[in-house]
């Protein structure tokens, strides 16, 4: 019963306070998916978007709501809940921003891994069809070798060449090879009886317009499939004739533009690739002269859809792709759509994580790729994940601003009970009971999320909560009445306990780390706040610490400084070279290896801007254009000679992060100048050895022409067959030598059959088995050198001594004694033994004498010398990996002096006297 008439005391909630909160979140909701429809942007932002307009709504009014509600419980008292309110509020506002902040980096890095395997999945598309584009290129290039070897392309040659093709398997996607002569109009009645003359009675020309020359399709195979455009004049057409115009004038391989091919019934998208062929001995260096030499061109006829049918499975269905036929996207352009969704929207970005468009040069022609991330793709990366990441960070701020506040209110709950109290009992009970009930909830509900532990003025625990005795490992009874060095982990000094007492002997409440021990002796860390309460008098009476388990997140930060330290480590070792820049595009990182590689020292340029850097690179550069291109650019990788500080051939990269990343620019330095020392290396060793190869299969080939297509005496089809034995001899050499020297450099040695050996014993059995040239003396032997023993392989080193014995015998065409010396040799402290062969003959020049030990070298350039020149090779390799050094004197028109030297193993062996 309500005794006094001024007391305003609170009622039961108005009905209508929790529909119009329904109501008005409805309303929010609405607003914010209808903002959300129409914005435009990347896929991470719209969710953050989608996060901030629906999540925050939804949190500020269930705080409304509690504020109203708690008003209305409060009544008059209402004014005791502002500072509740303000720090629950301030918590509300930093638990929003954290969330926020942890939304947008979730969003960036999944962002970041999108782009990195769409980026690798891209490159796959982009080099894979450029491969294909440029398949056709090695039989081209085939045609073009057969016919400048030749000196003629014949109808029938170039029938068996393409016929002996596997075209499905090898070049898929073409319809056949073909070749196109050039002929002048005014010649072409002379060209047409030529060629009607030639096996083709039923060849004719289709061509029009009113130009002086035409490109005629001489040769096409298979017929039976191309046989529409046999005889067709591809300059009689724009597109078809400007190739030929550009492969005629540049001499390198040319792609047309996208025309329809006649020999396709479907008229699909196709191409012409042509490779020019010019008359052999005209000059090619200008483009007069190319066009002048021009006698023909090769071609192959490519079908797009053929082609690239099967292209999409590379990509496992995780990205499509569009080809173009112009340098930038067209829809008018479009000539391949791995999925065909460009008959709906051709040209159109398609939505999705991932995007991009890429260009393509195949021969001198410019293609535009598109590739667009698909739903498989998409699939990969949960992109929702950061918004229910975002979503329970809210809800839990909302729970924890609700908590604090309800913490806060408690003391004004109280005092509202007591002023109730003297209105009603049975009023205050009731209220004083649910308060408890109230109390005890926020209690637990604290218990959850935190270690709570109070102490006396003396430090020793009096209460403890369930949270603490699970983390400590000690039970309630085992607490209770001991002081916290119970759990000390002895980790922290003594001045850092002294300075936690003295703050809180003054009463002020002390918050920071601690490391404590659990009763199983395992280490845990609190995040602790610490609380003295005083009484009437100013004394301590009681200690209230709340603490939180921070030791995951402290292995967290661990982990993420030793990923810090590797990532340095890694960049200290790392052979390439990396400077990084920072939002400001000025130096913020400098690597050992840029400083090795340019000579610049990383204090000198920290804080430099990117173009003063580019001016540093400037001056040591020898093709300064070339990295003015790379600033301008961006990613693409160029290469750059510099002469300073030591003359080497780097390959610059410029890669750009995120606009708002803290890391702007990331240059990539790297040397490749051993890398193109061994590609050229390479190639002139394959050109060399195909060559060597190519000749005496050319003289096969010809006299088995001649065999197959002319009656010949027996006496000719003999001398024929014994020329074509001894080339195919010639070829059996040229292949073992190969396989020899393949086989060492595989192994290095692993298949040497190691054993104690005598040298001379072993050089005099070769002498015995070596058969010198008819008229010509066996070797002289002569040794100066006590028996010493080495270990090698017999098989190994006696081939080594007979090349050189036979290069000696095949160099002194004119005579004279070949001479063999074993000397002792003594070289860096070490005992070894010299074999010396030397020879009366041709002799070497200083020149020669450089190169003899490369593979295919002859000092003999005439071919009266039989030889592969690969014997001086093989023998290197063999005294190298025995341990041992080849050494070559020489003079032009007086001999060669061979000196191999090999390491000994043993004391000396005394030769047994005579009998």
């Amino acid at each position: 019963m309500n005794t006094n008439p001024t007391q305003s005391y609170p009622t039961t909630p108005r009905r209508w306070l929790l529909p119009l909160f329904v109501l008005a979140l409805l309303l929010a909701q609405a607003g914010a998916w209808w903002v959300h429809r129409q914005m435009t942007g990347d896929w991470g932002t719209r969710i953050f978007w989608l996060v901030l307009l629906h999540g925050i709504p939804t949190v500020l009014l269930l705080v409304l709501l509690t504020y109203a509600w708690t008003a209305h419980s409060l009544g008059q008292n209402v004014t005791r809940a502002r500072g509740p309110a303000l720090a629950a509020l301030a918590v509300l506002l930093v638990g929003m921003g954290l969330s926020l902040v942890v939304l947008a980096s979730q969003i960036d890095q999944l962002r970041s891994a999108s782009r990195l395997r769409f980026e690798q999945q891209a490159s796959v598309v982009q080099e894979a069809l450029k491969q294909r584009f440029e398949r056709p290129m090695v039989g081209l290039n085939g045609l073009r070798a057969h016919k400048m070897a030749r000196g003629y392309l014949d109808r029938e040659e170039f029938r068996r060449y393409v016929m002996a093709r596997d075209l499905a398997a090898e070049f898929p996607g073409i319809r056949g090879f073909g070749y196109i002569e050039y002929v002048l109009r005014e010649d072409l009645e002379h060209y047409l009886d030529a060629e009607r003359s030639d096996a083709a009675p039923d060849f004719s020309v289709r061509t029009s317009g009113e130009h002086k020359d035409l490109y005629i399709i001489k040769y096409v195979e298979p017929l039976d499939l191309n046989r529409a455009a046999w005889g067709l004049d591809i300059g009689a057409e724009a597109v078809r004739r400007a190739a030929a115009e550009r492969a005629a004038l540049s001499g390198r391989p040319t792609l047309s533009g996208r025309i329809k091919l006649v020999q396709d019934q479907q008229s699909r998208w196709g191409f012409l690739l042509l490779l020019p062929v010019s008359r052999r001995g005209y000059p090619t260096a200008t483009p007069v002269e190319r066009r002048a030499a021009l006698e023909g061109l090769l071609y192959v006829p490519i079908v797009v859809d053929e082609l690239l049918k099967d292209l999409p499975a590379v990509t496992g269905g995780l990205l499509d792709f569009e080809l173009y036929d112009s340098d930038t996207v067209q829809a008018e352009r479009l000539i391949f759509d791995s999925n065909a969704q460009h008959q709906q929207n051709p040209g159109q970005l398609i939505e999705g994580l991932q995007n991009q468009d890429l260009m393509l040069t195949v021969g001198d022609h410019m293609l535009s790729l598109r590739i667009n991330s698909t739903p498989q793709f998409d699939r990969l990366f949960d992109i929702y994940r950061p918004a229910w990441n975002a979503a329970f960070g809210l809800a839990l701020t909302a729970a924890l601003t609700l908590l604090i506040w309800q913490l806060g209110l408690g003391r004004s709950r109280a005092m509202a009970l007591v002023e109730r109290r003297t209105a009603d009992l049975a009023q205050s009970t009731e209220r004083e009971n649910a308060a408890q009930r109230e109390n005890q909830f926020l209690l637990a509900t604290l218990n959850l999320h935190a270690l709570v532990s109070v102490a006396d003025a003396k430090g020793r625990i009096t209460f403890v909560n369930q949270a603490f005795v699970d983390t400590s490992g000690y039970t309630e009874i085992e607490l209770l009445g001991q002081d916290h060095r119970v759990i000390s982990s002895q980790t922290h000094p003594p001045e850092f306990w002294r300075g936690v007492w003295a703050r809180l002997n003054q009463g002020q409440p002390w918050s920071g780390q601690i490391c404590n021990r659990r009763k199983d002796g395992s280490l845990y860390w609190v995040k602790s706040t610490i609380v003295p309460f005083v009484d009437v008098h100013g004394m301590v009476e009681r200690y209230v610490a709340v603490r939180t388990d921070i030791t995951q997140q402290r292995m967290v930060q661990q982990q993420l400084r030793q990923v810090n330290e590797q990532l340095a480590a890694i960049f200290a070792l790392s052979p390439d070279g990396y400077v990084s820049f920072d939002a400001q595009e000025r130096v913020l990182y400098v690597s050992p290896a840029f400083e090795e590689l340019t000579g610049l020292n990383g204090a000198t340029v920290q804080g430099l801007d990117v173009e003063t850097l580019w001016m540093r690179l400037l001056h040591m550069a020898q093709n300064p254009e070339q990295l003015k291109a790379l600033s301008q650019e961006g990613r693409d990788e160029r290469v750059l000679e510099i002469l300073r500080p030591t003359r080497r051939t780097l390959a610059l990269s410029l890669h750009r992060g995120q606009a708002d990343a803290s890391i702007r620019l990331v240059l990539h330095l790297r040397d490749i100048t051993q890398q193109l020392v061994v590609e050229q290396m390479k190639s002139e060793f394959l050109s060399t050895a195909a060559h060597e190869l190519r000749t005496p299969m050319v003289s096969i080939y010809g006299f088995t022409e001649l065999l197959l297509t002319r009656e010949m005496a027996p006496e000719r089809v003999r001398d024929f067959l014994q020329r074509i034995y001894r080339q195919g001899g010639a070829m059996v050499r040229i292949l073992n030598e190969l396989l020899d020297l393949a086989r060492i450099e595989a192994r290095r040695g692993k298949d040497f059959v190691l054993a104690e050996l005598d040298l001379a014993e072993l050089v005099q059995e070769g002498i015995q088995d070596f058969q010198p040239p008819q008229d010509r003396e066996p070797p002289l032997l002569e040794i100066k050198a006590e028996r010493r023993r080495l270990r090698g392989d017999r098989d190994k080193l006696m081939q080594a001594i007979r090349n050189v014995l036979s290069n000696a015998y095949k160099y002194s065409p004119g005579g004279g004694a070949v001479e063999l010396h074993i000397e002792p040799y003594s070289h860096n402290s070490r005992a070894e033994v010299r074999l010396s062969i030397r020879d009366h003959g041709l002799g070497m020049s200083p020149e020669q004498l450089s190169h003899v030990t490369e593979r295919f070298y002859r000092a003999d350039k005439s071919g009266n010398i039989p030889g592969t020149g690969l014997g001086m090779s093989i023998v290197k390799e063999i005294i190298e990996l025995h341990g041992g050094s080849l050494q070559l004197e020489s003079e032009l028109g007086v001999g060669t002096t061979v000196h191999i030297t090999l390491p000994l193993v043993m004391q000396p062996m005394r030769l047994a006297s005579p009998a």
